[in-house]
Order: C-alpha cells, then sequence, then structure tokens
C-alpha cells in the first residue's frame, strides 16, 4: 500500500515492490519509489477488467 513503514521495511530487506496507495502520504511515497528511485513498479488497472494470467506476468 505504500505506507511509508511497509516502504522501509521492504527497502531494508530487498523485497520487491508493488506500489497499490490507499490514501494520504501513499500516492506521492508511490510516485517517488516508482518514478525517482526505480524500486517498484505501478499497479495498472486493465480497461476491461481483465485478470491477469501468470503467463502474462511471467513474461515482463
Amino acid at each position: 500500500h505504500c505506507g511509508w513503514g511497509s516502504v522501509l521495511e521492504s527497502l531494508t530487506n530487498g523485497v520487491p515492490m508493488i506500489s497499490w496507495p490507499l490514501y494520504a502520504g501513499q500516492r506521492m511515497n508511490a510516485a517517488f519509489l516508482v518514478e525517482e528511485l526505480g524500486v517498484a513498479v505501478k499497479t495498472m488497472v486493465s480497461p476491461a477488467n481483465n485478470v491477469v494470467g501468470r503467463e502474462e506476468i511471467g513474461s515482463w
């Protein structure tokens, strides 16, 4: 969710992050992690609300 505590834990332990900001400062944290630091990827909503399968995820 990109709360600052979760961000620090992930960075400290080398855990990959997918940004999913919910409220407050989490949007700013997510933008910083994705655009400035490059240590997270941004979540995206499928236009057709489709479920993304493991084949598509594995091809990234």
